[in-house]
């Protein structure tokens, strides 16, 4: 079964600028999907800067695709975890694998 995506949302590190694009799994940030309650993603996320030891904050919010998209190679990933707390931040690597 291919993995999609239903939007996404962006982030940044105060410390040193750097960005990244964050999509969302079925269930995190949205309501109205069956048998999956709604999942928060985190607001705070490590930086991905190799030596920065900052965060990355959501600068965007919420943004929706008009149709489920599927995850491309090393795409950044809040995955639906059934815990209740914030969705898991993953890397997507292809052929339903994830880091």
């Amino acid at each position: 079964m291919e993995t999609t995506f239903h939007g996404y949302m962006k982030y940044r590190c105060p410390v040193c600028g750097s960005e990244r694009f964050v999509v969302l799994d079925r269930g995190v940030e949205e309501d109205d999907v069956v048998a999956r309650p709604r999942q928060p993603s985190p607001f705070l996320i490590p930086c991905t800067s190799q030596f920065c030891e900052g965060v990355q904050q959501d600068i965007s919010g919420l943004h929706k695709v008009p149709t489920p998209q599927p995850l491309k190679f090393g795409m950044w990933y809040f995955e639906y975890n059934h815990t209740g707390e914030c969705a898991s931040l993953k890397r997507f690597l292809g052929s339903g694998r994830f880091a």
